[in-house]
């Protein structure tokens, strides 16, 4: 590393002395297909490590530095999704026109005026 790349941490709570501060750069995210002193790991010998390196392995976390697509297009699918629940549920709950499916069930058999279904009484 040279002496005017070398930037230590400006927070002292972070407590990594005077280690550099490096960029975080994931192994999912890196080539793969470059030739790695360790392929493995995705790195070469005397490579300076961030600080965490342990946190980024790909088998770990991935902070996705890279999207393929931007947030606010992903706002914006998110939103159409929700408008088209909500269209669905509207149109689908019989008050705009078209009927509701819903389970055919016949009426309640319950007992009637004047009419003895059943008696505990001993016949006659």
């Amino acid at each position: 590393m040279l002496v005017e790349d070398y930037n230590p941490y400006e927070d002292p709570d972070v407590l990594a002395g005077d280690y550099p501060m490096l960029p975080v750069e994931p192994m999912a995210e890196r080539n793969a297909l470059y030739d790695w002193d360790y392929p493995e790991m995705r790195r070469n010998y005397g490579e300076p490590l961030q600080e965490e390196w342990w946190k980024y392995h790909e088998n770990r976390v991935t902070p996705n530095t890279n999207f393929r697509v931007t947030r606010g297009y992903m706002y914006r699918c998110q939103l159409a999704w929700l408008i088209t629940i909500l269209i669905s549920v509207y149109l689908t709950e019989g008050s705009a026109g078209i009927p509701k499916v819903t389970q055919p069930v016949l009426d309640q058999q319950l007992v009637t005026d004047g009419v003895t279904h059943y008696t505990f009484d001993v016949p006659e």
